[in-house]
């Protein structure tokens, strides 16, 4: 049984399935655990993906390959009833950070989680809440 809860934010899987990304050494931790995240990951994900290929990162074959890799999260998707606007909006204003990056900040603390992210600003803002780190 999976006990920690884990919030995954973007950029952490999209450096687990991207080899142009340095891998973070914590994945094979995190992916022991429970992962939840909010609806926006997969419209992140997915727009993470578009912006490689038309950046040419790589070919449309492996945009479509890397899309069918991140799969290798199971993960929660929480509803959207489950993530309150006011206080991801109020963790954009107070921290800097984008709504959407305040919203899986938002759920961490929400859901007393650990947050699993790459992005140096939800790192910072996370520790400084007392959110366990993954990165």
């Amino acid at each position: 049984m999976r006990g920690n809860v884990i919030v995954l934010d973007t950029s952490y899987s999209a450096a687990a399935v991207f080899p142009d990304e340095t891998t973070p050494r914590s994945l094979p931790d995190v992916l022991k655990e429970a992962l939840i995240t909010t609806p926006m990951w997969a419209l992140e994900t997915a727009n993470t993906v578009r912006t490689g290929l038309l950046r040419k990162r790589f070919s449309l074959a492996q945009a479509e390959h890397f899309a069918s890799e991140f799969s290798v999260f199971e993960i929660e998707v929480v509803s959207n009833s489950q993530i309150r606007p006011l206080d991801a909006y109020l963790q954009a204003l107070r921290f800097e950070l984008t709504p959407y990056d305040a919203s899986f900040v938002s759920l961490a603390i929400a859901r007393n989680a650990s947050l699993a992210t790459c992005d140096q600003k939800m790192i910072t803002v996370g520790r400084a809440l007392g959110l366990k780190i993954f990165s």
